[in-house]
Order: C-alpha cells, then sequence, then structure tokens
C-alpha cells in the first residue's frame, strides 16, 4: 500500500525535482502543492501521513501552513524545508507547527529520501502504539467487567449456599410441611428477584400450592413430570420431577413472573435434593394412616 506524502513550494522547480527525486519508488504517492491555501484544500480531501513545507512563501509562511494542517490532519509527520537563513525562526517556531524535523535547502537527494523513510516508521508506531492503546482499553474493560461478574457470581453463590443451609435446618427442626415449602418458595423469589411461588403434587390425585391454585395447563405438566418428564412450558413455568435415587417422590413447578433459564437451572441443582427430602417426608405421613390400616388388618 502506496504511502502518501505531501510537498508544498511556492517554486515549481522544486516540486518537479522533488517529483523527479520519487519517480520510481512505487512505495509513495505524492501530493504536490503550490501554496498553503492549496495544500490545506487538498488535505480537507484526502489526509496524508507525512507533510513537507518550504518555509518561505507567500500570504502563508510553512509554519503558519502547518499550523493550520494539523487541526486537518493531525497525525500526519510535519517538516520544514529551509534555507540556512531561516533556521533561526524555523527553530523558534517549530514547537508551534508541531514540527518534528527540517530538512536545509539544497538538500541531499539520500538525505531527502531517509528522512521520509523514517517519518514513515514514525506514523507507524504512533498508530500502532494507539491501535496497541485501543486494544489496551478494551481488554482492561473487559476484565473489569469479568471481575464484576465473579462478584457477583460469588455473592449468589453465597446465597445460595445460605439459603440451603437454612432450608436443610428447617427441615430438621420443623414436621410442619407447608412452613417448610412455603419457606422454600420464599426463597426462590429472592434468589430470582421476582415473586414466585409453587406447586407440588405425589399423585395425580393430590396437588398441594403454595400460594393461588394452579390453572389446568400446570396440573397437567405436574403429572407428566411423574412419568419422569422435565418440562419447560413457557417463560413463566417450570416443572420438573423430584427424584430420590430413581424413584420418583413427585414432581414440582416453579411459577415466576418471568422465569430465565439460569434461575431455573439453580432450581434444579440446588434445590433438587432438598425438595426431594421435603417430599420424602411429606409422602411418609401421607402414607402414613394407610399403613396404619394396613397393620391393623393384619392383627
Amino acid at each position: 500500500m502506496c504511502s502518501r506524502i505531501m510537498f508544498v513550494d511556492d517554486e515549481q522547480n522544486v516540486l518537479s525535482a522533488i517529483n523527479r527525486m520519487f519517480f520510481d519508488d512505487e512505495d509513495y504517492e505524492l501530493c504536490l502543492a503550490s501554496g498553503g491555501k492549496q495544500a490545506i484544500q487538498m488535505l480537507r480531501e484526502q489526509p496524508v501521513k507525512v507533510i513537507v513545507s518550504d518555509m518561505r512563501m507567500p500570504v502563508m509562511n510553512g509554519v503558519e501552513f502547518l499550523k493550520e494542517a494539523k487541526k486537518i490532519c493531525p497525525d500526519a509527520v510535519r517538516i520544514i524545508l529551509s534555507g540556512q537563513s531561516d533556521v533561526k525562526d524555523v527553530m523558534n517556531s517549530i514547537n508551534n507547527g508541531g514540527i518534528w524535523r527540517f530538512i536545509s535547502k539544497p538538500w541531499n537527494d539520500a538525505d531527502m529520501k531517509m528522512t521520509i523513510k523514517n517519518a514513515l516508521e514514525l506514523y507507524a508506531k504512533e498508530m500502532e502504539r494507539r491501535e496497541l492503546l485501543v486494544k489496551l482499553k478494551e481488554k482492561n474493560e473487559s476484565l473489569k467487567n469479568l471481575n464484576n461478574e465473579l462478584e457477583t457470581k460469588v455473592l449468589e453463590r453465597t446465597r445460595i449456599i445460605r439459603t440451603q443451609n437454612e432450608m436443610l435446618n428447617l427441615l430438621l427442626n420443623s414436621s410442619d410441611f407447608n412452613e417448610v415449602m412455603q419457606a422454600l418458595c420464599n426463597s426462590l423469589s429472592e434468589i430470582s428477584g421476582q415473586d414466585s411461588y409453587l406447586y407440588y403434587c405425589f399423585d395425580k390425585e393430590r396437588i398441594v400450592e403454595s400460594g393461588s391454585s394452579p390453572d389446568e395447563y400446570t396440573k397437567n405438566a405436574l403429572k407428566r413430570a411423574l412419568k419422569g418428564e422435565h418440562y419447560q412450558g413457557s417463560e413463566r413455568l417450570h416443572v420438573l420431577p423430584v427424584k430420590k435415587s430413581e424413584e420418583i417422590l413427585g414432581s414440582v413447578a416453579f411459577v415466576g413472573s418471568k422465569s430465565n433459564s439460569d434461575t431455573l437451572k439453580e432450581i434444579d441443582t440446588q434445590f433438587s435434593p432438598i425438595l426431594a427430602l421435603a417430599l420424602s417426608q411429606q409422602k411418609a405421613l401421607f402414607n402414613a394412616p394407610d399403613l396404619l390400616k394396613n397393620l391393623d388388618d393384619l392383627f
């Protein structure tokens, strides 16, 4: 890819000499201007990487032009071309125009080409530095976001573990199944950040709710889950079988205002064992009268 370089000089013979000097060099694309105003218009239409301007020009001298060029093409490397008598003026003004270097007239072609080559290398390094800074900023931002996500996950995991322990303690100390299930429902609401409620059943005839009564759609889903089906019917409803070893103890429907996959996954992985314990205890209580009747029949 050609590097675009601008030369500005009010003397046509100087521009012609520069054009001949780079005529056979395919690495460069020359933009030649006979004055500051023309050069500024050319810069507005197409940016360049290096600008070489004569110091003494009518209307607008080299330093004045380069100051304006810096506003239009701030990344370009700026060089002054001057006679020996102008060196003092150039040195005094070098910072005002952001001038990188000056070349004395008459110049040596080899020195001129080397200066242009060095200017292009400087330009390339500056662009590379900026690109690296952008990438570094992006990586730092990604790292910051990752740290925030990890912190959130740690806090979430801590809350889930705390809730699990509270539920297990409640199972050990309470025989009131409805109290246990209501506490679990409240915990799921806290974790999901939304209003949630549970339906659970032990067989096709016994469906118990925590909250309002389930609709027919949810009842049928609960019954299908008793056959081992894992079911997510909508954004709001998620039904899963509750197992102890391979035995299906019952099924539970979790319903929220906008259940999401992460919340539902946490319910399955973190709270299924607790649900299994609770349903196992409650199922034993439900079956106790039948067991006592069978014992009475035996005796």
